[in-house]
């Protein structure tokens, strides 16, 4: 779940004011919801919450950058724009690497040929697979 928190720790009203958020492409939405909102005012000491689900497509034990957050308001009419800072996340799973390799490029019909297939689980969690390879006909 990502949460965004704007809170008005000012002594006037912040008005018309927009939320424009955005995912990393690792990343997709669980729901159909837009990223962007308007939020008409916050009255000083205040704070509006707002949240939305994402979902990780693959596993990172570096971490995925998170884009910032954009919110443009007004206070007492005058224009600003502020940014929030990028958050690093970190997907833990398994990520499973798989590699076939062949010997040879070019061969004659009684050639033997050697056919490497090579697995690797890059992720920080163990997991069981199954791994099927079948030769072509002839």
């Amino acid at each position: 779940m990502v949460r965004l928190n704007v809170a008005n720790n000012g002594a006037m009203d912040m008005t018309d004011i927009i939320l424009t958020d955005s995912i990393n492409p690792n990343f997709e939405l669980k729901s159909d919801t837009s990223l962007t909102w308007n939020i008409p005012v916050i009255k000083p000491g205040e704070w509006k919450d707002i949240g939305y689900s994402i979902k990780p497509l693959e596993t990172s034990i570096n971490g995925f950058t998170f884009p910032v957050v954009n919110a443009q308001f007004k206070v007492n009419n005058k224009q600003y724009n502020i940014s929030s800072n990028a958050s690093i996340v970190i997907v833990n799973g398994p990520k499973i690497i798989i590699n076939k390799t062949i010997d040879k490029q070019f061969i004659n019909i009684s050639d033997d040929v050697t056919v490497t297939v090579s697995i690797q689980n890059i992720g920080n969690i163990a997991t069981r697979m199954e791994v099927k390879d079948f030769l072509p006909e002839n």
